[in-house]
């Protein structure tokens, strides 16, 4: 069906060519936008919906273009040290966990050939990366004057980078594969080739798993957000400081 809700005919001005459809839009894009959609619902398939989608996937390729570029510009390699897991802020840690537990559940639902779930656990993961992640640690990539904690930085978003990658391959295989080839394969000659021939990383990331972490942390969240709205319904700005505050758990 076409974007108006109309069957697709070429006699109403409302179709669109396959070719024309990878062209313009990406292929990758498409695959998105079919795997988000439900299986008993007609697909409303035009240019409009593309770029939806687009918009949504640019989210990840931006903050896979901010690892490459504060990497190249640090000179950092995925085999400089870095502390362990344990010993870097707690934001790492979640966000190490957030892709473990992401990793099961997209696993699950590709398993049940569920494409919307596994779409949707990713698109939350994403959001998390972008929204709540980088943006709470972007300073972190630039500092030099704490280079363990600039090293735990780069470490955690390469590996969650690395992980997302291999979690969008089956859905996303050419926007998967050149993250893959970027982040893996251009500095380790003895890594897969191609994402395609890695196996599920759910297995490498169980070991981050806190689902006690995760819980406190979408409090906290939550917090946050129920905070901002009443800030908005106040009229008090964002950055003005609070005097104090009470939450009910």
């Amino acid at each position: 069906y076409g974007e108006d809700g109309r069957q697709m005919h070429k006699s109403w001005g409302n179709a669109i060519a396959f070719d024309e459809a990878a062209e313009r839009m990406g292929v990758d894009v498409m695959r998105w936008m079919f795997a988000k959609a439900r299986p008993e619902e007609n697909i409303l398939f035009g240019w409009h919906a593309a770029d939806e989608a687009r918009r949504e996937l640019l989210i990840l390729w931006n903050v896979y273009a901010f690892f490459v570029t504060y990497a190249r510009l640090a000179g950092w390699t995925p085999d400089a040290p870095a502390p362990p897991v344990a010993e870097r802020p707690t934001v790492d840690a979640w966000i190490l966990s957030r892709a473990a537990g992401t990793s099961e559940v997209v696993e699950a639902r590709l398993r049940d050939v569920d494409a919307v779930g596994a779409t949707r656990a990713l698109s939350s993961f994403i959001d998390d990366l972008s929204t709540w992640y980088l943006r709470l640690n972007r300073r972190r990539f630039s500092r030099a004057d704490d280079t363990a904690d600039r090293a735990a930085a780069f470490a955690t978003l390469h590996e969650t980078l690395v992980a997302t990658s291999r979690m969008l391959a089956p859905i996303l295989p050419f926007l998967s594969d050149e993250m893959y080839g970027s982040l893996v394969t251009t500095v380790d000659a003895g890594a897969p080739d191609s994402v395609h021939l890695t196996r599920w990383p759910a297995d490498e990331l169980a070991g981050y798993r806190d689902a006690s972490l995760e819980s406190s942390v979408e409090i906290a969240r939550r917090a946050v957000e129920l905070i901002r709205g009443l800030r908005g319904q106040a009229g008090i700005k964002t950055r003005q400081p609070l005097a104090r505050g009470w939450l009910a758990l």
